[in-house]
């Protein structure tokens, strides 16, 4: 996943990660941490990555 994060860092690329991998990278990976712009609910969220 940080492979993922270091080539968002480099193109105008987006990625979905786990917030908190997002935070612990963006400040030395100059990322933009934003919200999914959509509404789910976690037992959905948990489904789809399982």
């Amino acid at each position: 996943m940080m492979s993922v994060l270091s080539v968002v860092s480099q193109t105008h690329l987006v990625a979905i990660a786990p917030r908190w991998l997002a935070e612990e990278f963006a400040e030395s990976l100059e990322l933009q941490v934003l919200p999914l712009p959509l509404k789910q609910n976690r037992q959905n969220l948990l489904s789809l990555l399982a």
